[in-house]
């Protein structure tokens, strides 16, 4: 008889593993429960939280006066849960606004709040894979408004203005460090019960670095990584970071699973 494919078998593909979920908690439930289904044991870390943003004057003026733009970019899931509760308190969606998504997970809230028509790439899920859309190749004269965090990567709507668009930024939240008690992992290393770590943002992994206490940083630096896009890989480097840096497939939960099965699996190797 074969031996089972433990990556083909839900209930074993992660078994024992112990991997570090540094997603805000209340974006961590997910991916906690595709670890557990596979036999892992999730550490929850959270080394962002989201909340409200510092400065909401200009975010309020744009939402009063959505009516002459023709598209809105929803950078994240947090944009459109945080962005929309926003219109819906102060304003209205305007009928002829259309709307597009970085990734599948935004497209997914997008669409949980009625919106049937979300412009969204099918393969790589970043700012660099939306703008390559043929959509997006001829927008000069047009009006965009791109739903995001405080201080995010200018990329996308730079690259829209230098096509001729005129692009607005309404930053609808923003990201804060997490006081948390750093000797969570600490024990878990300690009693080698940590064998990877997620991270799915570069202010994160930044984060992630400063909240570990200084005597485990040897630690953290020589534990494997999985990170959500390969311009997190020199963040990685730039740290320190001396263990194997993966790179998922997919940015999503399912990605950043696979990524640790593919290792998993690997590592067992003779």
């Amino acid at each position: 008889m074969p031996t089972p494919d433990p990556a083909k078998n839900p209930k074993d593909g992660l078994k024992n593993c112990w991997v570090v979920v540094t997603r805000p908690s209340h974006q961590a439930i997910n991916l906690s429960n595709s670890i557990e289904s596979e036999g892992g044991h999730p550490i929850p870390f959270p080394v962002i939280e989201i909340t409200t943003p510092s400065q909401t004057a200009n975010a309020e003026h744009l939402i009063k006066n959505l009516d002459p733009y023709q598209l809105a970019i929803f950078i994240s899931s947090n944009a459109v849960n945080r962005g929309l509760a926003m219109v819906n308190a102060q304003g209205h969606w305007p009928k002829a606004l259309s709307v597009a998504a970085v990734g599948q997970a935004t497209a997914s809230a997008l669409r949980a709040a009625g919106f049937e028509s979300v412009l969204v790439p099918r393969e790589r899920f970043d700012s660099e894979a939306l703008i390559k859309l043929t959509a997006l190749q001829d927008v000069a004269g047009q009006r965009i408004v791109i739903f995001r965090g405080e201080g995010g990567r200018a990329m996308l709507g730079d690259g829209l203005r230098q096509r001729g668009a005129k692009v607005d930024y309404l930053e609808c939240y923003r990201r804060v460090r997490p006081q948390i008690d750093p000797s969570i992992l600490h024990k878990h290393w300690h009693n080698r019960q940590l064998d990877i770590i997620t991270v799915t943002s570069a202010e994160g992994l930044r984060n992630l670095y400063d909240m570990v206490a200084p005597d485990d940083h040897r630690h953290l630096l020589s534990t494997p990584l999985v990170v959500c896009h390969p311009r997190l890989v020199p963040v990685a480097h730039k740290l320190g970071w001396q263990a194997t840096v993966l790179v998922a497939k997919n940015s999503d939960d399912d990605g950043l699973v696979e990524a640790i099965r593919t290792w998993r699996n690997e590592s067992r190797q003779p």
